[in-house]
């Protein structure tokens, strides 16, 4: 049975837990220090030591300063932390402040311990963290750490309304949790359009037993942001204004970010007059990433953007990929990332044994702007930042011939070719094959799509979503036409209460979870595969929480009649077969479909909870683009919720921070039936 379909877009991510990228040896911690003022500029804008030299004495542990206990990453700040009978304890306290990330001074940027860009956090894998988050902003806020499974401690993922209550202004939350990954990951809030402003950082998480290439290597980051001036608030009022902006048009950046300093025409906009004089601009920003030419790198390269995937280059660097979204891959070179929002890919870097000579290297980062609604006329997609090798002198910066290029879904091909019919990928350490369908190892196989609307009650722009179910042969459709938007509760309190009742959420009944939650069962011990049709132009990034996945076939839209055809169950297994087999597939916790087209990933439920996936452009999370997946809610029932959670959620409560009750504001496409 073939489906027909219509949709504007669809697209999406699953995931799998797996082997976990190289992340720090334990013995190539660096002592430093830290501290606020130094780091602070007259803007807020963090400026660290970055003087290419050797961050690590292999003596273990970091250096003891006023604030606590931290490490050197070159010109990244790192979060400082004190250790109490092995739990390593941080403070992360969110203020508004001035912030002239590209020259343009933004007067309600977010620092986190006054600093902006926010710190890194630094742990290794087997630690327990205890993360105290204070809100001194004027909203709430929440604190998600991206790509960590939090098994067995749901209730920290930080999510908003899933998997917690918000953080009231003047209030604190503190998450405590084992680390038991490694690799690079990023945190930031989970709270309306907030992170896009400042409240995003670095996690880094160190091996405990690094056997690849890298081991004994020091730290770079190199982070790529999009930047607005004005603050999230705003922005969401625009973004959903029937009248201004029916169609849903998703606000475009002023300008890009490596490691926060990016460049605005700030000249552009006094010759329009739209600001009154020069006090609001300074001066463009150029990061500079400084590394010994005798020296060994992880360079981690995080997309922490809410709007933007990059291409990045540096012309003369060879990127040799050790690591894709916290898993450990088969050193693959190439010349060009491209790096879609919330993805991580690490390159290993040692100038001297890679013939790279010393000098002043162009990094070159080109927002994707053909994606972008309109033309913002004041913005420069392209976003530059210097590499220094040794000596700071000029370099010859050549092109690399037949160039490749990784992909947002982790394959490589020649960066423009057309009609790619080969290619390969970074093969995941471990030799990890895909997940099989069995009879011993049943699949729940599930087709996902959605489309933007207007909202028949408000005539705002929403995205409504519509889930298909393969059984017995067939596609069964489980709900249409839905827009993700929470109640008066947290999904994981509605999963732990059905959990404890026995009303369980099932193929035919979403237990005590209204409509507008998205709920859709996981049984424990499945393989779960998930296709994402995308029948937009663009490419949409979903990210999945408590997993990472298999990509494992990509296919084009057919179409019949100008009408686009979803692919059949033989389709997604030929496409399997063609792409990667039963081989080694590419394991990443974001994924895009490709435009026009689909893409099927795999991942093995095992880990109780109840997560979110959703579209990673920020502006799509708030319109509803969203899925709740419920999952193994049996075993919920045992679950101990910490105190400080059932606080912070009659806090929130008792300040009217919780939406309505369910079916009090339920969306309603207007074009689309259910």
């Amino acid at each position: 049975m073939r489906l027909t379909t219509t949709t504007f877009c669809a697209l999406a991510l699953a995931t799998f837990a797996s082997v976990n990228a190289g992340g720090w040896h334990k013995d190539d911690q660096k002592e430093s220090s830290y501290n606020n003022n130094d780091h602070g500029g007259s803007n807020h804008n963090s400026h660290g030591d970055d003087d290419g030299s050797s961050d690590y004495d292999h003596n273990g542990g970091g250096e003891l300063s006023g604030g606590g206990v931290v490490y050197n990453l070159g010109g990244t700040a790192s979060l400082p932390f004190t250790q109490v009978n092995g739990v390593k304890y941080y403070t992360m306290v969110l203020t508004l402040g001035n912030v002239s990330a590209d020259g343009f001074v933004f007067n309600q940027g977010i620092l986190i311990n006054g600093v902006f860009p926010g710190p890194a956090l630094v742990a290794t894998e087997g630690d327990t963290v205890s993360i105290n988050v204070v809100n001194q902003l004027s909203e709430p806020t929440s604190m998600h750490w991206h790509g960590l499974f939090q098994s067995v401690t749901p209730y920290a993922d930080g999510a908003t309304y899933v998997t917690q209550c918000p953080i009231p202004v003047g209030d604190s939350f503190t998450y405590t949790f084992q680390i038991k990954q490694h690799g690079t990951y990023w945190y930031h809030s989970h709270y309306d359009a907030q992170y896009e402003h400042g409240s995003r950082g670095p996690i880094i998480l160190m091996s405990a037993h690094d056997k690849t290439i890298a081991a004994g290597a020091s730290d770079r980051v190199i982070t790529l942001g999009d930047w607005y001036h004005l603050n999230g608030s705003t922005l969401l009022q625009q973004f959903f204004d029937p009248i201004n902006n029916p169609t849903g048009a998703e606000p475009v950046p002023e300008s890009g970010l490596i490691n926060g300093k990016g460049q605005y025409n700030c000249s552009g906009l006094l010759a329009a007059g739209l600001i009154p004089n020069t006090s609001v601009c300074t001066h463009d920003q150029y990061a500079e990433v400084k590394v010994a030419a005798d020296g060994r790198y992880r360079v981690r390269v995080i997309n922490h953007s809410a709007f933007t995937s990059w291409i990045l280059k540096i012309d003369g660097i060879k990127f040799v990929i050790v690591e894709l979204d916290g898993t450990d891959v088969h050193p693959t070179p190439v010349d060009t990332l491209l790096v879609d929002i919330a993805q991580r890919v690490t390159f290993y870097l040692a100038p001297s044994d890679q013939g790279v000579e010393e000098g002043r290297y162009v990094i070159n980062a080109t927002m994707q702007s053909q994606f972008y609604p309109y033309v913002n006329p004041n913005l420069n997609p392209t976003v530059i930042g210097y590499l220094i090798v040794g000596e700071d002198v000029p370099v010859t910066q050549i092109a690399a011939q037949n160039a490749t290029i990784l992909d947002s879904q982790g394959f490589v091909s020649l960066a423009d070719a057309t009609n790619v019919t080969t290619f390969t990928w970074p093969k995941p350490l471990g030799h990890i094959p895909a997940l099989q369908i069995t009879p011993t190892t049943p699949a729940q196989r599930y087709m996902f799509e959605f489309r933007f609307d207007n909202d028949v009650a408000t005539g705002s722009n929403y995205a409504f979503v519509w889930l298909y179910h393969y059984v017995n042969g067939q596609w069964v459709k489980r709900f249409g036409a839905s827009s993700w938007h929470p109640d008066n509760n947290t999904a994981l309190q509605l999963s732990i209460d059905g959990a404890k009742s026995g009303n369980l959420v099932t193929d035919t009944s979403s237990g005590n979870f209204a409509r507008q939650w998205n709920a859709v069962p996981l049984t424990l011990g499945d393989v779960v595969e998930i296709t994402f049709v995308n029948h937009e132009t663009v490419p949409h990034p979903f990210h999945f929480h408590g997993h990472n996945a298999q990509i494992l076939g990509r296919g084009a839209m057919q179409q019949v009649n100008g009408t686009d055809i979803l692919p059949i169950i033989s389709d997604i297994d030929a496409a399997i077969q063609a792409t990667t087999g039963l081989n080694y597939p590419p394991i990443r916790d974001v994924a895009a479909a490709p435009p026009v087209g689909w893409m099927t990933m795999r991942f093995e439920a095992n880990n109780p909870g109840t997560w979110t996936f959703h579209c990673h452009v920020d502006w799509h999370l708030a319109a509803g683009l969203l899925m709740t997946m419920v999952e193994g809610q049996e075993a919920l029932a045992k679950t101990q919720l910490p105190s400080d959670w059932n606080r912070l959620c009659a806090d929130s409560k008792a300040k009217g921070l919780l939406p309505p009750p369910a079916g009090s504001n339920n969306r309603v496409s207007l074009n689309f039936p259910v």
